[in-house]
C-alpha cells in the first residue's frame, strides 16, 4: 500500500504538472505531494533494514510499537475520561471564555486534541478563573495532569524500556532476522529456481521452547 500510494501520487503529480497550466489545482497537488513524500521516506525507513547498524533499531521500533499498542487503548480512555467532562463544562461558556478550543468544529476531535496537548504539557487554563464551575475545571485539570501526564506517560516509557532490554539481549540475531525479513519480501524479484534446485537451499532456526 505504501508503494502504491507513493508511486500513484507521484505519477499523478508529474502528469498533471506537464502542461503549462496544471490539470489539477495547485492547492490539490500540494497535499498529494506531501503524502507522496511522506510515503517515500517511510519506504526509505524500511530499506534501512538492509544495513547492519540500522537493522536492529528498525526491529526495536517495530517491537516497541507492537508492545505499546494495547496500552494506547488505556491512554485513549484516559484522555476521554477528562476530555468529556471538560466538553460538558465548556457548554456553559461563551466563545471568548471557552476552556476547549474549537479548531476542527467537531467536539470529539477538539476534546482529544485538548487532552493530548495537556498530556504533553500544553496548559490552557487562562479562562478557568472567574467563570462558571471554575473550581470544577481546576479539579479536572489537576487530575488530568497527574493521571495522563505523569502516570500514563511514565508507564509508556517503562514499557518501551522493557522492550529495549528484551530486544537488545539478542542484538546480532535480531538484526540478522530483520534483514532476512526484508529479503523474503523481495524474493519474488529474484530469478526463480527449479523444484530440484530449491531442495538444495534451506535454513534451520532454533529457538527455546517457552513451555
Amino acid at each position: 500500500m505504501i508503494d502504491f500510494t507513493s508511486l500513484s501520487f507521484t505519477l499523478i503529480i508529474v502528469l498533471a504538472s506537464i502542461p503549462k497550466n496544471t490539470i489539477l489545482p495547485i492547492e490539490l497537488l500540494r497535499p498529494m505531494a506531501a503524502i507522496a513524500s511522506c510515503t517515500l521516506l517511510i519506504k526509505v525507513f524500511d530499506w534501512l533494514r538492509l544495513f547492519e547498524k540500522t537493522a536492529f533499531y528498525i526491529l526495536l521500533v517495530e517491537e516497541t510499537m507492537r508492545d505499546v499498542s494495547s496500552f494506547l487503548i488505556l491512554l485513549l480512555t484516559a484522555l476521554m475520561m477528562f476530555g468529556v467532562p471538560m466538553i460538558m463544562l465548556n457548554l456553559n461558556r461563551v466563545d471568548q471564555n471557552s476552556i476547549v478550543d474549537d479548531p476542527f468544529g467537531f467536539w470529539v476531535l477538539n476534546m482529544l486534541l485538548n487532552q493530548y496537548l495537556l498530556a504533553l504539557g500544553e496548559f490552557n487554563y487562562d479562562n478557568f478563573a472567574n467563570q462558571p464551575q471554575s473550581y470544577l475545571c481546576y479539579i479536572f485539570f489537576v487530575m488530568a495532569t497527574f493521571i495522563t501526564q505523569i502516570a500514563m506517560l511514565n508507564m509508556l516509557i517503562a514499557i518501551m524500556g522493557d522492550t529495549f532490554e528484551r530486544v537488545i539481549e539478542n542484538r546480532d540475531v535480531n538484526a540478522t532476522k530483520t534483514k532476512l525479513e526484508l529479503m523474503s519480501d523481495l524474493v519474488s524479484t529474484l530469478q526463480q529456481t527449479t523444484e530440484e534446485e530449491e531442495t538444495k537451499y534451506f535454513m534451520f532456526i532454533a529457538q527455546p521452547d517457552d513451555d
